[in-house]
């Protein structure tokens, strides 16, 4: 299997972004899949081949990068050293990376003629209007559309194909631990943690210092208060960011919180500047 990365210029209704296309294909059966990030490092190449994987459940024993991919660390082709961390990473479902030699790009030729697929047959006549809606078009047309589509000259129909490649692959274990980052945070008076620019809502009735766990496409806050607790909330693809006072206080965009605590919050901020007073 290949995986690569390439930038685009899209919009999200009348926004222009920067996106970064994350693509892994198997290379006998073509079945791929596609996602695109805001931004792109390691900890969201994790999450991207574990969702592929799993989607697919098998992996092949080897992963061909090249040799500015994110899971090296070092040197070139055969001479590549690969991030003890993405080694670990990559044992867990039963592959190794391996770089391809300086000049033999063609051996990735396969994901960049998934890039000039996607660019001439996913992108033409799309419109989209968030990231996530953008991710489950890509979704969809790679996993759906482009699976049971004949691949040209050979005729070979991708999703036909990979039933015959499975016995040729690596299987996937029954559950792996899912990627995930530690984040050591602190509760505000309203008990939200701040973590990547967003809000999560903390459970228990005093405010301390918490544990949030970044996942794929969910945070998780571990607090411990008389028993251990922890909550799950979703994962927001793009990050929120408000500025300025026509566009509202952030309190306004956090979800769940109360009217009474903004009530509250307009009070406090429309009280005036205390004056000493000397008697």
């Amino acid at each position: 299997m290949q995986h690569d990365t390439s930038p685009y210029n899209t919009k999200f209704g009348d926004t222009r972004v920067k996106v970064q296309a994350s693509l892994i294909y198997m290379r006998y059966s073509k079945v791929k899949y596609l996602k695109f990030y805001r931004s792109f490092n390691r900890f969201a190449m994790k999450c991207f081949i574990h969702e592929a994987l799993t989607f697919w459940k098998y992996a092949a024993g080897i992963c061909i990068i090249d040799n500015t991919n994110l899971a090296r660390l070092r040197g070139t082709g055969k001479n590549a050293v690969i991030v003890p961390e993405m080694e670990q990473f990559a044992r867990q479902y039963g592959f190794k990376f391996a770089c391809h030699e300086v000049g033999h790009a063609n051996r990735k030729a396969g994901n960049e003629r998934g890039f000039y697929t996607v660019e001439t047959n996913f992108f033409p006549g799309r419109s989209f209007k968030s990231l996530e809606d953008m991710n489950q078009q890509a979704f969809e047309w790679a996993t759906m559309r482009m699976a049971n589509r004949p691949v040209s000259k050979t005729n070979l129909i991708p999703a036909r194909a990979f039933e015959y490649e499975q016995k040729f692959l690596e299987k996937i274990p029954p559950y792996v631990t899912p990627p995930y980052l530690t984040h050591e945070r602190g509760t505000d008076q309203y008990g939200y943690a701040a973590v990547n620019g967003n809000f999560y809502w903390v459970p228990g009735k005093t405010r301390f210092d918490v544990k949030v766990l970044e996942f794929c496409d969910h945070m998780k806050s571990i607090t411990r208060e008389k028993n251990w607790l922890s909550t799950k909330s979703p994962l927001t693809a793009s990050k929120i960011k408000k500025s300025g006072r026509k566009e509202g206080h952030l309190l306004d965009i956090i979800p769940g919180i109360g009217k009474s605590q903004r009530q509250e919050r307009n009070v406090y901020c429309a009280m005036p500047p205390l004056k000493l007073m000397i008697t």
